[in-house]
């Protein structure tokens, strides 16, 4: 019997991104975005994105909306 994921990547992300924010760099560790999930710390794993892909992965989101807002920046200027 398949029994349904309890996260994907996407959640997985999105609760490093949250801890980003509260924390600066120390918070998407793994046991942090596993708590905020209410899983396991070892059930990430499965995912690959924990420790430095994990915070590789949201300095390229956070690297992409720089990047984004100084091209709007540069939009807003006559």
């Amino acid at each position: 019997m398949l029994y349904p994921p309890k996260t994907s990547p996407r959640a997985i992300f999105d609760a490093a991104w949250e801890g980003f924010e509260r924390d600066g760099a120390e918070g998407p560790a793994v046991r942090g975005v596993a708590a905020a999930l209410g899983l396991a710390p070892n059930a990430l794993f499965r995912y690959h994105l924990v420790g430095d892909a994990l915070l590789a992965a949201v300095a390229d989101e956070g690297a992409g909306l720089l990047l984004a807002s100084r091209e709007d920046a540069g939009r807003a200027v006559p």
